[in-house]
């Protein structure tokens, strides 16, 4: 079962706080679900991974209420405030929804690197692992070694990397976003999701300028640990779904992946974090 791990809704007309929205004026209007569905359909895709895009509530509530009705969005990551002290109650009323697994911390919008270490989000951390729930987190690389601390602190949270911790492509991706990435899949049980990668090379990327980013990414997490995303529609910035989907393949045949490997970065790997009974 082919499974894109993230993609994104959101209606110009609730006037959710979503940042790359606000600086990109090309996606200034409504991404719903029909024109998605004929992109899944094309490539094959059964399922697909709703992820939240504004920092609220009521964002992650209307996604719920998006999704219920849609066979091909198998889960819905929305939001939760982790600092605050109703979290675990706030969790448990998004888990009424059976396609709910789990939130999105924007550590990328958050006030200091260390945020992540803030006794208050650890723990809400700790309340999403003791709810069985997933934890994705949405980071830079300096944001690495407090992904680090905490999966040593919470070692029974399931965490997904997104977009590879963004690296910085267009300056090589070098140390230390290659020297801590590794050592968050080295040390954790972390996912890492191969998504976002062309937008973060920017206009005029191409495969072969991926390959050091994807191949370091193999090498320290494996295919059983690396989740295909499109990131829908935020990929149209530099292209569109299916030259995503087209380099993504190239990446896997210049890199001489076997038969298993391909199906766990293209399904298998979130079927079992998101919890999606293979079709």
């Amino acid at each position: 079962m082919i499974i894109d791990g993230h993609v994104h809704f959101w209606s110009m007309a609730r006037q959710d706080d979503i940042l790359v929205v606000r600086l990109q004026p090309s996606l200034q209007r409504d991404y719903l679900p029909l024109p998605l569905e004929p992109l899944l359909e094309r490539h094959g895709v059964a399922r697909a991974v709703l992820i939240q895009s504004a920092p609220s509530l009521e964002h992650a509530r209307w996604l719920l209420d998006v999704a219920r009705p849609l066979d091909r969005i198998g889960r819905v990551i929305g939001w939760a405030d982790l600092e605050a002290p109703d979290v675990e109650q706030v969790l448990a009323d998004l888990g009424r929804d059976p396609k709910f697994i789990g939130i999105r911390a924007m550590v990328n919008r958050a006030p200091e690197p260390e945020w992540l270490r803030r006794p208050a989000v650890r723990a809400g951390l700790a309340a999403v692992a003791r709810s069985g729930l997933v934890a994705e987190l949405l980071v830079r690389p300096e944001h690495l070694p407090a992904c680090l601390a905490l999966g040593t602190a919470l070692p029974e949270l399931r965490v997904v990397i997104d977009h590879g911790a963004n690296p910085d492509i267009r300056a090589g991706a070098s140390t230390p976003w290659r020297t801590d990435i590794a050592e968050v899949g080295r040390s954790t049980s972390a996912a890492c999701k191969i998504a976002g990668l062309a937008e973060l090379a920017g206009p005029g990327w191409t495969a072969e300028r991926l390959k050091p980013v994807f191949g370091h990414l193999l090498d320290v997490f494996g295919p059983d640990r690396l989740l295909f995303g499109s990131n829908w529609p935020v990929i149209d910035l530099v292209g569109d779904y299916h030259v995503w989907w087209e380099a993504l393949h190239r990446l896997m045949d210049d890199f001489g992946l076997d038969p298993q490997a391909r199906a766990a970065i293209l399904g298998g790997t979130a079927a079992r974090v998101y919890g999606m009974a293979e079709a």
